[in-house]
């Protein structure tokens, strides 16, 4: 304890008065800059600190969400609190940042980056800046009831459904974006092909019981979170149970950045010891899949890049090429993108410590273990099957994943992949964030 004490009066002594850029926020006390990488080309990336974060770089501890702001360069940024359970799903707000709460805000990366400051220890009354106010259409009884369109994407929520087992488009893409529209370009919609949507996640198929429908619990200036849940879930063989579960899953959609996260939490019951966690979809990142079309994978620590080499019509005629298939992968993304029509999706499914922590454990078979399979088809979308196998289902009763899908334009490779490393950071780590600084009174000598 005492070691720890001494550490952060080391850390206000040392950090205290470096003040080489203006103080931006004169009713904060104190800040700390965070450092974003260098990337190619710029664009908004999102963002997120947790509670654990910002104690790990200050010390300082349950501060009011509302007294934070932001800046990057001369730039305020909107930034939004969400306060979270342990578990990780919405808690009663009680207005502190906790160490399971997020602040979610939008930066941009660029060949220079600005580092962002971070300024906080002010009065709770300060006003956010505002973000980019997205468009939400609700129809309630419609096959699609919530639309969300916000900074050039457009996306689809549902839920419900009907009897189970029931060949009905109303038992399809529950729990699950079911429509995504890009720059104008539809890459998705499940109302032309029942079983297009994203993900084909656990009781989103018509054997799934009814779920809620979408439920919006957080709407700021950065992003809105959807709730939809599945009560009671379960799977049977040789007509004993084997499975029984609540699903939770929060769909996100950034307002101000082209960007779209599924979380998934799931407590049940079980019997068995090997399950599969399905995330699998197809979409086109352009017009079809041609020659044009390349995918990106982490191979080797770095990005590499694997062309399609066929035309639309040697595709059709010799589909379901394998362009990728891998297990347990040294890093959790791949990405898709058309070079002629600028667009593609970079698509984020593991986060870099369970990563760490199986290659620890490979030897002895990991509990979670992600198997991938991507190919050409005779459609203009690629397959993209994911699925985590799971060797000890038995051993727990909770699960939880995140997934994060980021819209492309030209974007480099070693820029998805910067964007990746962001998203998938080790908590505590993987920014580069400057000693905590404190604001110099009138007359205060150096």
């Amino acid at each position: 304890m005492k070691k720890t004490v001494l550490f952060f009066l080391l850390l206000g002594w040392v950090g205290g008065y470096c003040q080489d850029e203006p103080w931006q926020e004169p009713g904060c006390l104190r800040r700390v800059a965070i450092h974003l990488p260098e990337v190619d080309q710029s664009r908004p990336v999102s963002l997120i600190i947790t509670g654990y974060d910002f104690w790990r770089w200050t010390g300082f501890p349950r501060p009011r969400i509302n007294s934070f702001r932001l800046f990057q360069g001369d730039t305020p940024l909107a930034y939004q609190g969400e306060e979270r359970q342990p578990d990780g799903l919405p808690a009663s707000p009680d207005g502190f940042l906790d160490d399971t709460d997020l602040l979610v805000f939008v930066a941009t990366l660029s060949r220079k980056p600005v580092p962002i400051y971070l300024y906080y220890d002010g009065l709770p009354t300060q006003p956010v800046p505002p973000g980019c106010q997205p468009e939400i259409i609700e129809k309630k009884g419609d096959i699609i009831p919530l639309f969300i369109s916000a900074g050039g994407v457009k996306v689809g929520i549902r839920g419900g459904g009907t009897v189970p087992g029931t060949q009905d488009i109303r038992n399809f893409g529950r729990g699950s974006f079911v429509f995504l529209s890009w720059k104008g370009q539809t890459l998705l919609d499940f109302r032309s092909s029942w079983g297009n949507y994203l993900p084909r996640g656990l009781a989103s198929g018509k054997d799934g019981p009814v779920w809620s429908e979408p439920e919006i619990v957080f709407s700021g200036p950065v992003r809105t979170v959807v709730a939809v849940r599945c009560h009671r879930y379960s799977v049977s063989k040789d007509n004993q149970p084997i499975f029984t579960g609540e699903i939770v899953r929060l769909l996100s959609v950034w307002h101000n950045c082209p960007t779209l996260e599924l979380e998934e939490y799931v407590s049940y019951q079980s019997t068995e010891f090997d399950w599969s966690w399905p995330y699998s979809f197809s979409l086109p990142v352009g017009k079809s899949l041609d020659e044009n079309d390349r995918l990106i994978v982490p191979l080797a620590g770095q990005p590499y890049v694997r062309p399609v080499t066929k035309t639309r019509q040697e595709i059709q005629a010799n589909p379901w090429e394998r362009l990728y298939s891998t297990e347990n992968p040294e890093e959790g993304w791949f990405a898709w993108q058309d070079t002629q029509e600028k667009t593609g999706l970079a698509f984020f499914y593991e986060k870099l410590e369970p990563i760490r922590q199986r290659h620890v454990w490979v030897t002895y078979r990991p509990a979670l273990h992600p198997q991938i399979l991507v190919r050409t088809t005779p459609y203009p979308t690629g397959e993209n099957n994911l699925s985590i196998l799971d060797r000890a289902l038995a051993c727990r009763s909770h699960y939880r994943r995140q997934l994060q899908y980021v819209l492309l334009t030209d974007e480099s490779p070693e820029t998805i992949r910067a964007i990746y490393h962001l998203w998938a950071r080790i908590p505590g780590t993987g920014l580069s964030v400057s000693l905590a600084e404190k604001q110099r009174q009138i007359g205060e000598k150096k």
